[in-house]
């Protein structure tokens, strides 16, 4: 399970089955790099303390380009959003 219990929101590393499946990855796979995007710094501060290796990206799906470049700079892009957001969604489509 996740063990950042005080930041789920619907969505993403903050949320209930992307911090799950997020908690997972990490657990198994300590020594990658990951980089997680985040909407708020306090949601930052609070998935920081449960993966202090990780580098946050503050932004939102919203951030076209900010996802491309993330994205292009990327080995492997995991969405956690549940619904298709259309701006990430193109992004992530045109350079995955």
């Amino acid at each position: 399970m996740f063990s950042c219990s005080s930041c789920h929101d619907s969505t993403g590393v903050t949320g209930y089955i992307a911090g799950d499946a997020f908690h997972e990855l990490y657990s198994k796979h300590p020594n990658y790099q990951y980089s997680l995007l985040v909407r708020t710094k306090d949601k930052a501060e609070k998935v920081l303390q449960a993966y202090k290796t990780a580098r946050i990206v503050l932004g939102s799906l919203d951030d076209s380009s900010l996802l491309e470049e993330e994205a292009a700079n990327a080995d492997i892009v995991l969405r956690g959003s549940l619904l298709p957001h259309l701006p990430a969604h193109s992004v992530l489509n045109v350079v995955t």
